[in-house]
């Protein structure tokens, strides 16, 4: 008797718990979402999925160009840039301007062409507007240094001829892109200019220390004095 009267509390107790637990569930608010929030969600996710760039990735190779900034910035170098870029964007990427610079005589607004050479004068240096990048005289306009970069080494000259790079006037970063000279024999030349005075003739290189006679050979037809 005392089993069965058992069972049966039981079963009312299970009853009542059972009807407690249907009538809260029945009862709760739905989760209702607006269309705009599913749509914020929805966008969350899609953005999510997209691969995140890796760490100083270039662009590809069709939205880039290559150009050579030097002069009177920070790092001068050879530099990748988005095509549109604009010469004050490539002496950004080179460090920015040093405090020698005479940025007023550049076009800071004119748009690096691939290819070009980005010369940054110092205040009261003497530089060819066809070797810099810089407004030619009377004109407005900056101008490109062409497809192989207008530099006194490597460039063209208005006949199509290449120009030379003046021993006796160039700086240091000029010198250093002549082939096999690079920016420690560059400083070589220049010191050796300050100590002794000007070239005579282009010749006069054999004296710097470490400029033998193949590199001499090779060096005569890029330079003038």
């Amino acid at each position: 008797m005392v089993t069965l009267r058992a069972a049966a509390a039981l079963a009312v107790v299970l009853a009542i718990c059972s009807g407690l637990w249907w009538w809260s569930s029945a009862s709760a608010a739905p989760d209702v979402r607006t269309v705009e929030a599913a749509d914020e969600a929805e966008a969350g996710h899609g953005e999510a999925l997209k691969p995140e760039p890796e760490p100083g990735e270039e662009p590809a190779a069709g939205d880039a160009l290559v150009a050579h900034v030097a002069g009177a910035v920070a790092a001068p170098g050879v530099y990748r840039l988005p095509r549109g870029a604009r010469y004050h964007e490539a002496i950004a990427a080179a460090g920015g301007a040093g405090p020698e610079a005479d940025v007023h005589r550049l076009n800071l607004a004119a748009a690096v062409e691939d290819g070009m050479r980005l010369y940054v004068p110092r205040i009261g240096e003497a530089v060819d507007p066809a070797a810099s990048g810089m407004p030619a005289a009377g004109g407005g306009a900056a101008l490109p240094g062409g497809p192989v970069g207008r530099g006194s080494a490597g460039g063209t000259a208005a006949g199509g001829r290449a120009a030379k790079v003046n021993l006796n006037t160039a700086t240091v970063e000029e010198l250093g892109a002549l082939p096999r000279v690079g920016p420690v024999l560059a400083q070589r030349i220049v010191d050796f200019r300050t100590q002794h005075g000007r070239f005579g003739a282009p010749e006069d290189l054999d004296a710097v220390d470490g400029i033998g006679p193949k590199m001499l050979e090779t060096l005569l037809p890029l330079v003038t004095v």
